[in-house]
């Protein structure tokens, strides 16, 4: 892989994830074969208490 296109990648995953990371809203994601959570948006904090 070109260093050209893992870095756009990885501007991509910042960029998903600042986006993530800033929602009001609740997003997760759970791993389907072993029912654990992958990631869990820091907004549960605020909405969970």
């Amino acid at each position: 892989m070109s260093k050209k296109l893992r870095d756009r990648i990885e501007e991509l995953e910042e960029r998903h994830r600042f986006i993530a990371d800033n929602l009001l809203d609740a997003i997760w994601v759970v791993d389907a074969e072993t029912l654990r959570y992958e990631y869990i948006t820091p907004s549960i904090e605020r909405l969970t208490g």
